[in-house]
């Protein structure tokens, strides 16, 4: 799972997966993960049955959300899903450094991802 950053401070963020069999001396070539340009805090996450499962926060001009993509190939395709619509913590947040998903496995033998992340009400920040 890697990022590339473009070289304005805040410019676009991608999220793509590459994998290596070999010990890292090469790597196949970068498939995307987020279909949404700026993506922030990915959390990779494989379930049971081999899914794999990446959450992160997107943002865009209209909406910022917190979405999964998952590939149940190998990480050849991801489909996503918006699992919320939320209103981003402010930036900087005095205190804060970086704002990000957490994805934890269920202990039951289950295709599910738990996933908590901070969302602004105006007045503080909530841990949904």
């Amino acid at each position: 799972m890697g990022r590339r950053r473009s070289q304005q401070q805040f410019g676009r963020v991608l999220t793509v997966n590459s994998k290596t069999t070999d010990g890292g001396t090469s790597w196949t070539t970068p498939t995307t993960v987020s279909p949404f340009k700026y993506n922030q805090g990915s959390v990779l996450f494989v379930d049971a049955f081999g899914t794999m499962q990446v959450t992160y926060i997107a943002f865009s001009r209209s909406h910022n959300v917190v979405a999964s993509s998952s590939s149940t190939d190998g990480g050849a395709t991801f489909t996503t899903n918006i699992l919320a619509t939320i209103n981003a913590i402010p930036s900087p947040l005095p205190g804060g450094t970086f704002r990000t998903t957490a994805c934890r496995r269920s202990p039951f033998p289950e295709h599910r991802c738990h996933v908590v992340w901070a969302n602004w009400n105006g007045a503080n920040a909530d841990v949904l």
